[in-house]
């Protein structure tokens, strides 16, 4: 795999790291959560392979007792290297990196990375290169981000646990894209940026412009999911037979539909934005009357 060397960590990594923090909150043992205990978003596989230490009968307790107790600082550590660094967010645009490194730490570092590749439409090996950093480099963060966020919670909603966990899942894509948005007017974070002074977006940071509720994922995934639990359960009594992947192909595909016709408009508005910068100026005779 090709990584970009770790650089001091920018502003930018502290206010993703900040946000997962967030995100994951303190420690947990959810029997329905396949990771296990967790920390500070740290599962305990991950702190086992920190500690360089396998996780069985004679080690689990104590490593669960170091989890409980996992300092801030462990944590930054090996997030910068595990997920920063692995997932290849140094090499990409502010804003992405600040999306990415979230989808790293919730989904896995691979899986991030095919998703990243697979919005940005380049090869698709699971291996962030050149390619890879250049491709995103050249990407429209207001164009890239929102299908990136749709990719991640089209994968949440194919889990076995989205029932459990996929409201909150994707009430974290909808903050994590609004605030990754907010950092679009920031440059990429190679080494010759890598001590770039811009102030971390906060928080609580609100989107550059009011969003119209039809834009939020979490009401969408909310809509999708109560109608594939509700048009089942009538079809029968109209005599059509609904199933809950009906509904989702058909939402998905009305999504598709929806963008692409969004898409459209915006090219047109920039066609014709274009060709009214181009014309001359034309001079006026105006009359005033005193």
């Amino acid at each position: 795999m090709t990584l970009v060397p770790v650089q001091p960590p920018s502003p930018v990594f502290e206010a993703a790291l900040s946000h997962v923090l967030e995100m994951e909150g303190g420690y947990t043992d959810d029997p329905a959560d396949p990771g296990g205990p967790t920390n500070l978003g740290i599962t305990l596989a991950d702190y086992a392979r920190y500690r360089n230490e396998p996780v069985d009968s004679a080690t689990r307790d104590h490593l669960v007792a170091e989890l409980k107790a996992l300092s801030h600082g462990v944590a930054r550590t090996i997030y910068l290297e595990r997920y920063w660094a692995a997932s290849g967010c140094p090499g990409l645009p502010a804003s992405l990196a600040f999306f990415h490194f979230d989808t790293a730490v919730n989904m896995g570092t691979r899986t991030a990375i095919l998703m990243l590749q697979t919005a940005l439409g380049c090869i698709v090996d699971g291996e962030p290169g050149p390619l890879t950093f250049a491709a995103a480099a050249g990407a429209n963060p207001a164009v890239l981000l929102p299908r990136y966020a749709d990719l991640r919670s089209r994968r949440y909603r194919s889990l076995a646990t989205f029932p459990r966990f996929g409201r909150g899942w994707l009430a974290r894509v909808d903050t994590t894209l609004r605030r990754s948005l907010a950092l679009q007017s920031l440059p990429n974070l190679n080494p010759g940026n890598a001590t770039m002074t811009a102030e971390p977006a906060p928080s609580n940071a609100a989107p550059l412009d009011p969003k119209w509720w039809g834009q939020s994922m979490t009401i969408w995934g909310a809509l999708v999911t109560g109608l594939a639990a509700v048009l089942p359960a009538l079809g029968p009594a109209i005599g059509v037979s609904i199933s809950p992947d009906t509904v989702h192909t058909g939402a998905d595909q009305l999504t598709a539909i929806i963008q692409a016709v969004i898409g459209l408009a915006g090219t047109i508005a920039a066609v014709r934005g274009r060709i009214n910068a181009t014309r001359p100026l034309q001079q006026r005779l105006i009359t005033m009357k005193l």
